[in-house]
């Protein structure tokens, strides 16, 4: 569960429902009927639909891509995904309500290892794509077969590298505020692209790029985890167009340690020869 909070009165909150399943169908989100009064609105998925989807960062060109929401829309797909939004003027009580909001899931299989992912038959991640490859290529340098062929000792090893969960000291965060009368929308975010934020914002908010100002403050350590365009991101600025104020949101502990894309296997092959001289195949 995600809060964000903002320290004026005149700005709203919002806090995002998080929920543990890695693979369902969404069958029904439940609102409470009665809530509190410094609860601005809630937002599901349908919700915010009309908002494109925002761009995931392609490995290379050709590579296939998912059509990727900032909130969950029919089925979640990791542990941790997003299926509402609560704005909220007070943060304790946008996190309460998240709490009190009801998902009626259907599960289904869940994949959690690379190899498994990319066997036949395994279940697809994302239906649209209909497989968990996002690309396959060659590189050849050389004469390979002569190289391997003039070899004597064949060596083989699997590299496992683990999930990595970048936790820097100060964490992410972004403050959105939409200026109707002049369509600007700034932003002060953390992040360490500031130019490619303001790009990957314009595309998932249909909104023209010279109308998205990104202000990035001193911003610390990222390791790895402040570049891209996360869904808090879009999320907080749509609220902002959408209500006509400023929205804050503070990525707290709990959710620094959550989702987090890094993890890999390696194969690697190669042949050496008596020289020492190293040949590798991977």
């Amino acid at each position: 569960m995600l809060c964000c909070r903002h320290q004026t009165s005149t700005n709203a909150l919002y806090a995002c429902c998080k929920k543990p399943t890695p693979h369902a169908i969404i069958k029904h989100i439940g609102i409470p009927d009665h809530l509190p009064k410094d609860v601005v609105a809630v937002y599901t998925g349908r919700d915010l639909r009309d908002i494109g989807p925002f761009r995931v960062e392609e490995v290379e060109e050709g590579s296939k891509t998912p059509r990727q929401y900032p909130l969950a829309v029919d089925r979640v797909r990791y542990a941790g995904e997003a299926v509402a939004a609560i704005v909220a003027e007070d943060e304790y009580v946008a996190r309460d309500v998240a709490e009190l909001v009801s998902v009626e899931y259907q599960p289904l299989p869940a994949v959690v290892d690379p190899l498994k992912a990319i066997e036949p038959g395994s279940t697809p991640v994302h239906e649209d794509l209909s497989y968990n490859i996002c690309i396959r290529w060659r590189r050849r340098y050389g004469d390979v077969a002569v190289a391997f062929a003039s070899s004597y000792e064949t060596v083989a090893l699997k590299l496992r590298i683990q999930r990595l969960a970048p936790t820097p000291m100060e964490t992410k965060g972004i403050v959105a505020s939409y200026d109707r009368p002049t369509g600007l929308l700034t932003v002060w975010s953390s992040t360490q692209s500031p130019n490619s934020l303001r790009e990957w914002l314009s595309e998932a908010l249909n909104h023209p790029e010279n109308l998205v100002r990104v202000i990035a403050p001193d911003v610390r350590g990222g390791f790895g985890a402040k570049y891209n365009c996360y869904p808090e991101d879009v999320i907080a600025c749509h609220i902002s167009m959408r209500l006509g104020r400023p929205v804050k949101w503070i990525e707290d502990r709990l959710r620094i340690s959550g989702p987090c894309p890094m993890v890999g296997i390696c194969m690697l092959k190669w042949r050496q020869q008596s020289t020492g001289r190293v040949g590798l195949k991977g």
